[in-house]
């Protein structure tokens, strides 16, 4: 190490730094993406639920229809041959056919009307779910070029600093590249750069930093990292 790449692990610290500011400007509009986003998934999901509910409805009529049928033919047989018969007891054995085929042809019909109603209930859910996720989606492209458009500095601003950091980055010994690429990996808010105070701490985590390695990084420009928090350590910005 020497003097120029403590400097470029300044910079690019600072670079770090100030990109989650820029990208918080965006996350905040995109924020109404993602609302429409939880809106879409929830509805898609409901449609799907619905499409298959209302196809078991429909095998449903279709076996009540197929009910009603039967059963009306039993009555129409049953009632036209009651003139036929003769006996008092194939009189009454014929009305009760009619009676019970006519009483289930009934209780299926009322049956089949409120599967039509479910049938109609479905279908309407399913047209507007369907029509919502095609509408969501235009508006989501016209908040994606609104947000494009009116924030077209920020993007270019932070393009530029991103390619300041692959610029910095081709800079720096192979090894600090590997420790920050290992140490930004820890998460985005994890700061991987920390200068040693005047009180000889590290300014991230306050562990003291022993003599040996302080003189070290100072008078001979030694790579060295924090031993408590793994940091990269760099001197004051006055001592380089």
């Amino acid at each position: 190490m020497d003097k120029n790449n403590f400097r470029i692990l300044k910079e690019y610290t600072s670079l770090k730094n100030s990109i989650p500011e820029l990208e918080k400007i965006i996350a905040e509009e995109l924020a109404r993406i993602d609302k429409i986003e939880v809106q879409r998934e929830r509805r898609s999901t409901e449609l799907t639920s619905t499409q298959s509910k209302l196809e078991e409805l429909s095998q449903e009529l279709a076996k009540t229809e197929k009910e009603i049928f039967h059963y009306s033919e039993i009555a129409k047989k049953a009632k036209a041959s009651i003139s036929l018969v003769f006996t008092e007891d194939e009189i009454n054995g014929l009305t009760k056919q009619y009676e019970h085929a006519s009483g289930e042809t009934d209780r299926f019909e009322e049956q089949g009307l409120e599967l039509i109603d479910q049938i109609s209930e479905a279908e309407e859910f399913i047209q507007n779910a369907q029509t919502f996720i095609k509408g969501s989606q235009e508006t989501i492209k016209e908040i994606e070029a609104e947000i494009n458009a009116s924030n077209e500095d920020v993007f270019s601003e932070i393009k530029i600093k991103k390619r300041r950091i692959e610029i910095l980055l081709e800079q720096l010994p192979e090894k600090v590249v590997n420790k920050l690429s290992y140490l930004n990996n820890k998460g985005p808010k994890f700061i991987p750069v920390s200068e040693i105070t005047e009180k000889n701490t590290c300014q991230s985590c306050g562990n003291l930093v022993p003599m040996a390695i302080l003189t070290s990084i100072e008078t001979h420009q030694r790579f060295h990292t924090c031993q408590a928090c793994e940091r990269i350590l760099i001197p004051q910005s006055t001592k380089y």
